[in-house]
């Protein structure tokens, strides 16, 4: 299943239909709002390095109540991304939400670092997400934001030390894990 929000526009249809074909089950149905459905455009250069434009619309409107037990009950991992943690407004509230349910029904809990911006802004707060995760995503650049080094064998150390599965990217070096 996939939880997120859309507008019942074009590509937010398009988009629900897209996961359909591919047998994921939309959690929420497409909203009528001001906003458009968000996009992200990347832009990947020959060395690995990408350029996020992003537009997030109706995706900021996402929050706890988007978040429904009956859906997690049956999960055997949820994935929240970095990128809807608000400093404990509504879609924070969105991704505690989530984990406290996993917690409840023992599913596992995975977290994405998404950018050095978030990481940057809102280290502390993904450090506690880390801490009560089982597995995290990130790459190199954000590992080094999370932990304020410039050493991939430090940062690697130090995921080492939280005891949590890590799969950290690195561009054309490949991934750790």
């Amino acid at each position: 299943a996939f939880n997120t929000i859309v507008a019942d526009d074009e590509l937010g249809l398009l988009f629900n239909k897209s996961l359909e074909d591919f047998g994921v089950v939309a959690v929420n149905q497409p909203k009528t709002d001001n906003f458009q459905t968000a996009r992200n455009l990347i832009f990947v250069t020959p060395d690995g390095e990408r350029t996020m434009l992003t537009y997030s619309g109706i995706a900021e409107e996402f929050g706890q109540t988007d978040i429904k037990y009956h859906q997690i009950k049956d999960y055997k991992m949820v994935y929240v991304e970095g990128g809807i943690w608000d400093n404990e407004g509504k879609k924070s509230k969105a991704t505690l939400r989530t984990f406290n349910t996993a917690q409840r029904v023992g599913a596992q809990k995975a977290f994405a670092l998404h950018d050095t911006l978030y990481v940057n802004k809102y280290r502390e707060q993904f450090l506690e997400l880390i801490k009560n995760s089982d597995l995290v995503f990130c790459n190199e650049k954000e590992a080094f934001a999370l932990f304020k080094t410039k050493d991939i064998d430090d940062a690697v150390s130090k995921f080492q030390k939280l005891g949590k599965i890590t799969i950290m990217t690195a561009s054309a070096k490949g991934a750790y894990i």
